[in-house]
């Protein structure tokens, strides 16, 4: 029953989902599809609650016995600290003020997210273009034909982006390779994986593929 249970959920929550994209929407089966997609976002807020207590707990335990406690006690700091302040500043989309600091002071969440967590965020995005250059170096060794095309695919892209390239018609060229063979690159790409998609979903709903259950 312990494992039955969750099968018989997903099969029926799957079974909903796929047959609302084939009735109208006020039928019977598009409303029990929606009620089914708000219970899935409950069950998504109590999974966030629960995979921070999980960081709580591992980050202390870690901690406590030493290993990279400077790391983690800056991620409990700022994990906790961040909490409190969206609890009680609030986050209205609408205004930056907030009712915590007096009408016309800046959030203090929002200062947090502009000032702390957006350059954080650059910072790491900007350290990975070292790796991409790496990357870039040991791909485009020409040691075969193919990588010899995309060598001179990329050339032609890379330099298609600054200023004089109108000029001599490296935009041109540029915008070719984009949506001609990267195009239909990009769309078998995506028709592999949604048809891999269909085919996980389907392993779900039959009962197959059981790894969310915690087995094999």
């Amino acid at each position: 029953m312990r494992r039955t249970l969750p099968l018989l959920i997903t099969a029926v929550a799957g079974t909903f989902m796929i047959l609302s994209f084939f009735f109208d929407e006020r039928s019977f089966v598009n409303e029990l599809a929606s009620r089914m997609r708000d219970w899935g976002i409950v069950v998504a807020a109590f999974a966030a609650v629960l995979g921070t207590g999980n960081i709580l707990r591992v980050s202390i335990h870690k901690a406590r016995r030493g290993e990279d406690r400077p790391f983690k006690v800056v991620l409990i700091v700022c994990l906790v600290g961040t909490m409190l302040l969206g609890l009680a500043c609030g986050v209205d989309e609408t205004t930056t003020e907030t009712w915590f600091v007096g009408k016309g002071h800046e959030n203090p969440f929002h200062w947090v997210y502009m000032n702390v967590q957006q350059p954080l965020g650059a910072t790491m995005f900007s350290l990975l273009v070292f790796y991409i250059a790496s990357a870039a170096y040991r791909a485009f060794r020409v040691r075969s034909l193919e990588a010899g095309i995309l060598l001179v695919a990329a050339a032609i892209v890379m330099l298609g982006q600054i200023p004089w390239a109108s000029q001599i018609g490296l935009d041109q060229a540029m915008a070719w390779i984009m949506v001609v063979p990267n195009g239909a690159a990009k769309r078998a790409i995506i028709m592999g994986a949604a048809m891999g998609v269909a085919a996980m979903s389907l392993r779900v709903i039959l009962g197959i593929e059981r790894s969310y259950l915690g087995g094999e």
